[in-house]
């Protein structure tokens, strides 16, 4: 509620009234409500890649979030210590975080192990979207096996 006093000057050499009223404003409108948070929809999966190519990915993160992320560099996919790259797939709801690894030389070094559980963290800004224990599912190093989602 906003109060606003209005006061009126007197004509000059007049007895003068003066006059104070309060009128009773509506408060501005409340702020537009906040776009819904953005949020993982499907169970990440994660890839091990085997006999990855020179400059290739070593391992894949694949998800779905609960609407399209325009900017993916602020999603931030973490597993053993190692964050890699995201992008939007498809439709843009899809996200899929490249991992490569190489040596100095070019050699790739694959950092997992088809298999092996290892705890996968999702990341958009500041906010964590998801914590999970994945087992490691085993492709090829061709351009064909690239996972969708």
């Amino acid at each position: 509620m906003t109060i606003t006093f209005l006061r009126r000057a007197a004509p000059t050499g007049s007895a003068g009234v003066v006059l104070l009223a309060a009128c009773l404003l509506p408060a501005a409108a409340p702020p537009a409500p906040a776009a819904p948070a953005l949020a993982v929809s499907t169970n990440p999966v994660l890839y091990a890649v085997q006999g990855a190519h020179q400059g290739r990915p070593v391992a894949y993160v694949v998800l779905r979030t609960s609407r399209r992320v325009h900017d993916t560099d602020a999603v931030k996919v973490t597993v053993a210590g190692h964050t890699g790259r995201s992008y939007s797939v498809g439709a843009g709801s899809c996200i899929r975080a490249a991992f490569v690894r190489e040596t100095p030389s070019g050699t790739p070094q694959p950092f997992l192990r088809p298999g092996l559980r290892y705890v996968v963290r999702v990341r958009f800004g500041d906010q964590t979207l998801a914590t999970r224990t994945l087992s490691a599912h085993r492709i090829s190093g061709e351009r064909s096996a690239v996972p969708r989602c």
